[in-house]
């Protein structure tokens, strides 16, 4: 009779594991309290956004003053997803590996980002906003920071 509980309880387990695997359940959790984030953008900067569950596709126009720049390896993009109370940053263990860029005065730039790189999982549908760290060449990489908000559908 006990091996009869253990054989269905190890299918159960086995069916868990093979939905987790073929739906990707996403790798990352949500932080309960609210988001109190103020952006620090630098004028005539602009990003935008455009994604879908597994990948989101990043361009920076720079229309500023100087050139930017930015280093996702070392200040990844926080991604926070949108709740009845507000936006709730997303919480991964993951390290995002890109290379640094530059985005020259009058130019664009785009960079695609895998979010099962980035957050360990694959976005729900939703409202979600980035996070995005970049310098100028005069100040630190992490000076200017800017919100740029798309939906997964």
């Amino acid at each position: 009779m006990k091996k009869k509980y253990i054989v269905l309880l190890l299918l159960v387990v086995l069916a868990v594991f093979l939905y987790a695997l073929i739906f990707g359940l996403p790798g990352y959790d949500v932080w309960k309290e609210p988001s109190d984030f103020e952006p620090n953008p630098k004028e005539g900067v602009s990003f935008t956004i455009s994604a879908n569950r597994s990948e989101g596709e990043i361009t920076v126009v720079n229309n500023s003053d100087r050139y930017l720049t930015l280093e996702f390896s070392r200040k990844a993009p926080r991604i926070e997803v949108w709740q009845e109370d507000g936006w709730h940053r997303i919480l991964s263990n993951k390290h995002y590996f890109a290379e640094p860029w530059a985005v020259g005065k009058g130019e664009s730039y785009t960079h695609t980002v895998k979010w099962s790189k980035l957050l360990g999982g694959n976005l729900k549908p939703g409202s979600y906003r980035a996070i995005l760290f970049h310098g100028d060449g005069m100040e630190d990489v992490y000076h200017y920071s800017t919100i740029c908000e798309f939906t997964v559908k």
